[in-house]
């Protein structure tokens, strides 16, 4: 298996993971979300996109651009 592919097991784990916290934390505050009229799955989105800046996963993407020669 070559390093991508290495990357690339390691972000759909790291986003498997991340899924479940996301999932639990919207259950968890249903109520608030409900009560302030807030579309879960806009904020799942959002809550997807701050993930990436996680410490796993902006190590993941450093490592990734570092491979692909992509400069951040």
């Amino acid at each position: 298996m070559g390093k991508f592919a290495e990357y690339l097991e390691e972000f759909n784990a790291i986003n498997k993971e991340t899924e479940q916290e996301i999932l639990e934390w919207l259950k968890q505050r249903e109520q608030f979300i409900n009560d302030n009229n807030i579309d879960s799955a806009t904020m799942f989105s959002f809550l997807r996109r701050i993930n990436y800046h996680n410490k796993r996963m902006s190590k993941l993407m450093n490592d990734v651009a570092k491979l692909i020669g992509y400069e951040l």
